[in-house]
């Protein structure tokens, strides 16, 4: 299980016992990602076990990019206030991963995903936890699947290449690529992107390419304030 990550989502945690009871979690990298905040007392057990597995990934639903980011602070906190009061608050926030959907709007994806690291590494310090560095936290990048006549019969793996070079660029730790249609030949494309984006054009060599870039910085810097405020207004309304 070292050479590769592996991640599951679930939409509730009601089979979540019976699905993991024989999965060697603690040997993976990887994370569970969760449609809505799991209330299981099992998983409180798991995050001293899983040390480089993530229990807490949060799904979070397609919007604007301040509105996903705010969502996602939101229910980040909501989800580590929850679980810190019976596990370790440390390895709680250390097991804290998000899933945001990337798009072909290129600066967007980028600016998003650098301002969602940015802010939660803000919230950790302020519930003290001094050590935490942003690059800890565990973002998934996912390109869904679209339909655009206009474009047809190949949109998807235009827009899926360029949603998966933003979300690379931005640093996302893993990239999932959406088929149009379950089937070999579509999920073989949607797999050779990400394959020829790392193998060939080296993709994933490059550390922090659009550090410094002024656009990039600007923007990723107006969607984080404007997604403090809304989570602001979240938390005050909660």
């Amino acid at each position: 299980f070292s050479s590769c990550e592996l991640f599951f989502r679930f939409n509730n945690d009601r089979n979540f016992d019976a699905a993991c009871s024989d999965v060697p979690l603690h040997k993976i990298n990887g994370a569970l990602f969760w449609e809505t905040i799991p209330k299981s007392s099992k998983l409180s057990e798991c995050f001293p076990r899983w040390k480089n597995f993530r229990a807490l990934g949060l799904v979070i639903s397609p919007s604007t990019p301040a509105q996903e980011i705010a969502e996602a602070l939101f229910e980040g906190v909501r989800a580590y206030e929850h679980f810190a009061q019976s596990a370790n608050a440390d390895e709680v926030l250390r097991s804290i991963a998000f899933s945001l959907a990337a798009d072909a709007s290129f600066l967007e994806s980028i600016a998003k995903i650098k301002a969602l690291r940015s802010l939660w590494f803000q919230i950790a310090q302020a519930y003290g936890h001094s050590d935490y560095v942003a690059t800890e936290l565990h973002i998934h990048a996912r390109s869904l699947a679209v339909s655009d006549g206009a474009y047809a019969p190949h949109e998807n793996m235009l827009k899926s290449t360029f949603a998966a070079m933003a979300a690379t660029a931005a640093g996302c730790d893993s990239l999932t690529i959406e088929a149009e249609i379950d089937t070999p030949l579509f999920q073989r494309w949607t797999t050779n992107v990400s394959h020829i984006l790392r193998e060939e054009s080296y993709f994933g060599r490059v550390a922090n390419p659009v550090t410094g870039a002024y656009t990039v910085e600007m923007i990723s810097d107006a969607i984080g304030k404007k997604a403090w405020e809304i989570f602001q207004h979240n938390i005050n309304a909660s």
